[in-house]
């Protein structure tokens, strides 16, 4: 049934003058100033806080199926500004263990939780400003879960222009409607009913206008109902169609709409880049989306839930009530409400999806502190190179105009010149329009010049013009060249390159442009920060761009940090990160660890280990005998304070394992160490390549249903995800990673397009099949069968087992049955390695939930 508000409400919520104003009565001021004790109140405001906190940490749990305490202890780090990171690396005690994969998505559901506590607060709190805050209303916004739902409950709450529905309450027909909505069982006329309510003092001068007034109030109440609106949208969401057709103004034959012009798809079922790249049409005016239902179905459906059957003259009335409702507003809302969770779930798929592209690129292997030419190539009018150091720092560079590199004869002398001046350990080309020429070039120049200690590789480089045409980097050199500097420093460290870009501008997906920026800014910079914590920095060689993503540090203490090393010479101890401007106590607590001094005052600075943890490893480096400054360099040193840990009583168990991982780890680089392609001097083209080949590559880029990868031709191939290992591969990241050396075999060639099919499992040893059953075994069975007879011949004659074993309650032979052949058990799904910087995957937050508790399960 839906709720009809009666006449008071509606005239106390949406029209009384006294509504909008403030109170003014002197008793009201008087009263609000005599309030209990602050002591008195400070217990009651403790046990809420305590209670909400319980809730908030219950429902987070119970939707990611994860146990509450270390939930509960992990969002009050958050409360206090504690970064996932550090949590998940230094306070694993206090939460139960959870990785960092799993605190990201309590972290996310935290967002939510807390965006959602804030909605709801300032609601309450204008409702209670307005004196309309009944308990049952409260009771029901404090239970809502969902945003758009909390929103349809404040609905018939807010503030709103005058209506016709609020004039005929005005006219005090609030009463008729709900005398109408409560005579659905009731053969009285509408007439009747309608004719206490003539009052033409308050121009109601006829039965007719009464109900007319009426039908306004109960259209209205159908339109606000949140338990309608919400059975609606739903449906809408499971059976409406999303119909796509180009606009008037679209070309039909041309453009990247043209695949979608008159098509039709499930909203239940359209995957999210799908939509997003729709509504990127929609947006630009080149197509038109519908969404279609069967209405007629759709309506006696809601109708059957809010109205009873029968033939009282108050059903008719009531169902033409919510048609109207229907027809103008209700179907119109829940088609936005519906696009709108449409637009929530692929953002956070897309979002999900950018996260691991740019984690992917983040964490590529470093090539090191070498001296590197990079070759930036995504210009049609030229083509540019720049010669860098292994400090990073540009040497010289050149823009060739692209006329002539077309031609090759300029750019094979000017980069034969520049790989005999510099002598580069490697070129770094970026993909571009010209990167197939310059690949093919650059391989000549260095056979020719028999630079075998030289190889080059290919890497994406979006961004990297953003980057160049920036104030700082036009200053520091031309942009082109810039740009190419870019790219050579990037093959020196991606990391440390990468992070100086827009996070949306490093090539990360498709269609950025059209999810949500604040979230997905938000989402990528905790990717950048848990990575660079992942990694770890110099705290003497750092930029401070690198230094500004550190848990707890901000940009301007970044700065003060690089000043202050700049000023006073290099730190020699982690303390003295506590003189820095900005530094405070929790910030020194996020910070330091993830901070490295080489050479420094104590031997344990240049680790990942955290200096509450430094009087456990003291202590077992004295038991053992061993020289803690020896602790990286000997592996037996090493071996030694690990044996003697075990019998440190300082730590608790969780965080001793942590020291000791951390320990025997080493100062390993989390990234691996980089391996150059070594590309066949006898394929250069796409028209070389042959199938069955195996050749070496470098992985480009990777994708949801495979991974690209350059073989030295200056053409992208595919592995295809089914392609990727003998195994099933749920995800191409767990198996490749961006900038990877890999062998692949060529399984087709597309010369004209030109299209290059390639695989990586052809090339692994399968795993040979278990035979059905061994032929030892099954020769073993045959012979038995044969010695059946005789053995039965021999044996002594025996009672079945079933009636030598007594029954022990009764004393009677037991008459169960033989056991029966036990079935096979099922296979038990393989349990994945924990990865504790598994990117993750951030919509409304029943779907977010959802969305998180499959990633876990994964």
């Amino acid at each position: 049934m839906v709720d009809v508000p009666s006449d008071k409400q509606t005239a106390a919520v949406e029209v009384s003058a006294a509504d909008s104003a403030e109170p003014t009565d002197p008793t009201i001021e008087s009263d609000s100033k005599v309030a209990p004790a602050p002591e008195s109140t400070a217990p009651v405001e403790s046990l809420e806080v305590a209670a909400e906190a319980t809730k908030r940490s219950s429902t987070i749990a119970g939707a990611l199926n994860l146990k509450q305490p270390g939930i509960e202890r992990a969002l009050a780090l958050f409360d206090a500004g504690y970064a996932v990171p550090f949590v998940a690396q230094y306070r694993r005690a206090e939460t139960g263990n959870l990785n960092e994969t799993q605190l990201e998505s309590v972290y996310e559901a935290y967002l939510l939780y807390r965006s959602l506590a804030d909605r709801r607060k300032a609601i309450l709190q204008t409702l209670g400003e307005r004196g309309i805050l009944s308990d049952h209303l409260k009771e029901s916004i404090n239970a809502c879960r969902d945003k758009i739902e909390l929103e349809d409950l404040y609905l018939p709450l807010k503030r709103r222009e005058r209506t016709k529905a609020t004039a005929a309450v005005e006219k005090g027909l609030g009463p008729l409607a709900d005398m109408l909505n409560d005579s659905q069982n009731d053969q009285t006329s509408l007439e009747e009913l309608a004719a206490p309510f003539i009052r033409p003092e308050k121009s109601v001068n006829t039965a007719e206008e009464a109900l007319s007034g009426a039908r306004e109030i109960l259209s209205e109440a159908y339109t606000h109902n949140a338990g309608l609106r919400r059975a609606l949208r739903s449906k809408i969401l499971s059976r409406g169609r999303l119909v796509i057709h180009p606009t008037k103004t679209t070309d039909p034959s041309a453009g990247r709409f043209k695949p979608f012009f008159d098509t039709t798809e499930d909203l239940s079922k359209i995957p999210a880049q799908k939509f997003l790249q729709i509504m990127r049409g929609v947006r630009t005016g080149a197509l038109r989306a519908d969404v279609e239902t069967d209405d007629s179905s759709l309506f006696d459906e809601i109708a059957a839930s809010a109205i009873r059957e029968g033939d009282s003259p108050a059903i008719a009335l009531l169902r033409e009530c919510l048609r109207a409702a229907y027809d103008q507003t209700m179907r119109a809302a829940a088609e936005r409400d519906a696009m709108t969770i449409m637009q929530e779930r692929s953002d956070a798929g897309a979002i999900r999806a950018f996260r691991d592209n740019a984690r992917n690129r983040l964490m590529a292997q470093p090539a090191g502190a070498i001296s590197v030419i990079g070759v930036f190539t995504n210009q049609t009018d030229s083509i540019s190179w720049a010669a860098v150091n292994a400090a990073g720092e540009i040497l010289a560079g050149e823009t060739i105009p692209a006329a002539m590199a077309q031609e090759c004869a300029q750019l094979r002398e000017s980069l034969t010149k520049a790989i005999k001046d510099h002598k580069p350990q490697a070129i770094a080309i970026g993909r571009g329009d010209s990167s197939g020429i310059v690949l093919r070039v650059i391989r000549e120049v260095l056979r020719d010049s028999a630079a075998d200690s030289c190889y080059c590789t290919i890497l994406q480089e979006a961004g990297h013009p953003v980057s160049a045409h920036a104030s700082t980097a036009a200053a520091e050199h031309d942009p082109l060249v810039a740009s190419a500097a870019a790219i050579a420093r990037q093959h020196q460290d991606p990391l440390a390159q990468l992070v100086k870009f827009d996070p949306r501008h490093i090539g990360i997906g498709q269609n950025f442009h059209e999810v949500n920026q604040k979230r997905l800014r938000e989402a990528l910079q905790r990717s950048i920060m848990s990575c660079v914590c992942q990694v770890g920095l110099d705290l003497n060689t750092a930029n401070a761009t690198l230094l500004g993503h550190v848990c707890g540090i901000q940009p301007a203490t970044a700065e003060n940090i690089v000043k202050r090393r700049t000023e006073e010479g290099p730190f020699t101890s982690r303390r003295q990160l506590l003189d820095v401007a900005g530094v405070g106590p929790k910030v020194y607590e996020q910070a330091v660890a993830f901070l490295r001094i080489e050479n420094g005052d104590h031997p344990l600075d240049a680790s990942a280990i955290h200096p509450e943890h430094y009087a456990a490893v003291e202590s077992a480096a004295s038991q053992a005998g061993s020289d803690l400054a020896q602790l990286w360099t000997d592996e037996s040193v090493r071996d030694s304070v690990l044996k003697a840990f075990e019998t440190v009583e300082e730590l608790d168990a969780t965080t001793a394992d942590t020291v000791r991982h951390t320990i025997r780890k080493g100062r390993r680089d989390p990234r691996g160490a980089y391996r150059a392609p070594r590309f066949q001097d006898a394929v250069r083209t796409v028209a070389d390549l042959e199938t069955g080949a195996s050749l070496e590559g470098v992985v480009t880029n990777i994708a949801d249903f495979g991974a690209f990868v350059e073989v030295g031709v200056g053409q992208d191939g595919l592995v295809h995800l089914s392609e990727l290992a003998n195994g099933f591969v749920r995800d191409p990241r767990q198996i490749v990673s961006v900038g990877q050396t890999v062998t692949v075999k060529v399984l087709n060639v597309d010369k004209d397009k030109p299209r290059i099919s390639l695989s990586i499992k052809a090339l692994q040893t399968q795993k040979p099949r278990r035979p059905k059953q061994d032929s030892r075994k099954k020769s073993e069975t045959d012979e038995a069968k044969t010695d059946a007879p005789h053995r039965r011949e021999s044996a002594p004659s025996r009672q079945p087992r079933r009636q030598q074993a007594p029954d022990r309650k009764q004393g009677k032979p037991n008459q169960r049955r033989p056991k029966e052949r036990p079935q096979r058990a099922k296979k038990k799904a393989p349990v994945l390695p924990e990865q504790d910087n598994q990117p993750l995957t951030n919509t409304l937050l029943a779907d977010q939930l959802e969305a998180l508790k499959d990633r876990l399960s994964t």
